[in-house]
């Protein structure tokens, strides 16, 4: 190994020479004879073995400006701590939080929406969809922008503010969605309104959006040919999907166009108690890049 001293620079190789770059005053050549090599740097096991722990201090180290940039491996859980001159930090712990990557939006406890089909009739043209809205931000990680959002059905277009979500970050997606429900119906013979996630994406070079259904999904309850319901039900639904900045999504209540029944509802519930216990919520998970 050889260890050459010039003008205040290290350079470090087990070749004979190296080269060093003006701007470094340290420079470590790791290739040698076809091989790689590394820096071991000093190595702890856990944080209570970092140089100034003292769990007396509120942040469990003491200060020391002088030893600011001292940097430490930690073993267990391959990663690094650097200490800024009063408490020791590591990038990997702090990016743990439940919060990190992710974005949680809920309901104010007024935002009840209901699709009620067929109330007096039965043979019944309805086709009415409702967006839900989730005016509520509790975190917002992924700069996730709400606005918005429209819906096109039979019995007209429906907008509503807080219903549409944009997506400002390429990445894979885990979207989880709970909405508590209640279905009512007297009687159904075709389909019943459900709920459903759409996928809009934008095309630039022809000035258009093309719309993809992501999700159809219902709450659970009992009944027969469709008489029957459960006025204190909920509605589950999972999914991952690959976006990119400039997607959006909207959460509605679909109903068929057309179809047989009689007073056939769904609704997603909300008041005070339901958004401060178990609201209605989407929860919007970047799970890579």
């Amino acid at each position: 190994m050889s260890c050459i001293f010039s003008y205040s620079q290290v350079g470090i190789t087990k070749k004979n020479t190296i080269e060093i770059h003006e701007h470094a005053i340290l420079q470590i050549d790791g290739q040698y004879d076809g091989n790689n090599y590394g820096v071991m740097l000093p190595a702890i096991t856990k944080e209570e073995h970092l140089p100034l722990y003292n769990p007396s201090e509120p942040d469990n180290y003491e200060d020391d400006p002088t030893m600011i940039g001292n940097i430490m491996h930690n073993t267990t859980y391959s990663t690094f701590h650097s200490y800024n001159g009063q408490e020791w930090l590591n990038e990997a712990k702090d990016n743990t939080s439940f919060e990190a990557n992710r974005a949680r939006f809920t309901t104010n406890g007024n935002e009840e929406r209901a699709v009620i089909c067929g109330s007096v009739v039965v043979v019944i043209v309805c086709g009415r969809h409702e967006p839900l809205d989730f005016p509520k931000e509790v975190y917002n990680n992924l700069g996730i922008i709400k606005r918005p959002g429209r819906t096109t059905s039979s019995s007209g277009n429906r907008e509503r503010a807080d219903s549409e979500f944009a997506i400002t970050q390429d990445g894979v997606y885990k979207i989880d969605i709970s909405i508590p429900s209640k279905r009512v119906g007297v009687l159904s013979l075709t389909g019943d309104p459900q709920y459903q996630l759409y996928l809009y994406k934008q095309n630039s070079s022809i000035n258009s959006t093309s719309e993809t259904k992501l999700l159809t999904f219902l709450p659970d309850a009992y009944s027969i040919l469709g008489s029957g319901g459960d006025p204190d039900t909920a509605a589950f639904a999972t999914t991952t999907v690959r976006l990119q900045a400039g997607d959006s999504l909207v959460l509605r209540i679909h109903s068929p166009l057309a179809g047989v029944g009689l007073g056939n509802s769904l609704t997603a519930k909300d008041n005070p108690t339901i958004a401060a216990n178990y609201a209605r919520e989407i929860l919007f998970t970047k799970i890579s890049d």
